[in-house]
């Protein structure tokens, strides 16, 4: 059954819903945090693999999803103050951080500035089988060939590692470059 609460700090509201509070034998609730642009929602496939596991706490940070916007712009400091204010006074026992995109900048900062939110496990989401590797030097050089050796061309193209896995197996949603999703840390 979840729950779905608001805390405000610092002029600033999140909107939480949590999942198997009290239940669960994994390593403790997991605390999910979307990227830009997005919203608690992102995260409906991992939580229902998650809900046997542990407790789940998705959030919506100021201005996205069901969250109200913010007084004042927040930085990825300050949202990693709001983040530690929420888990001190509704959670209270460490749980594991995962971030997508610009929700794993904000566990960075909440590891960096909290002292008891300091990671004790990172562990990575990513199989080294499915990170993208370079392209081979013959593939690199036929692709920027055409614009490289036009003088009247403005723009140049930079290589880059081709897109592994362009869809994700459920729900259409693409991948990055790497096929990270997300940057689990234990706090």
């Amino acid at each position: 059954m979840a729950s779905i609460l608001s805390y405000t700090h610092a002029g600033a509201t999140l909107v939480a819903e949590l999942r198997n509070e009290g239940t669960g034998v994994g390593p403790g609730p997991f605390l999910l945090i979307h990227g830009i642009g997005m919203g608690r929602s992102v995260f409906t496939d991992l939580i229902s693999h998650l809900d046997d596991a542990a407790p789940v706490v998705a959030v919506d940070l100021p201005g996205y999803g069901e969250a109200p916007p913010p007084v004042r712009v927040l930085t990825m400091e300050r949202t990693a103050d709001l983040l530690a204010a929420f888990l001190e006074h509704h959670i209270r026992v460490p749980v594991v951080a995962s971030g997508h995109s610009m929700g794993s900048q904000i566990v960075v900062e909440l590891a960096a500035r909290h002292r008891r939110a300091r990671p004790r496990r990172p562990a990575p989401l990513v199989h080294p089988h499915h990170r993208a590797h370079p392209r081979r030097e013959a593939d690199r050089d036929s692709a920027s060939r055409s614009r490289d050796d036009d003088p009247g061309c403005r723009t140049r193209r930079r290589p880059h590692p081709p897109v592994r896995g362009e869809m994700s197996g459920r729900g259409g949603r693409r991948q990055g470059r790497s096929g990270a999703a997300a940057s689990p840390v234990e706090i």
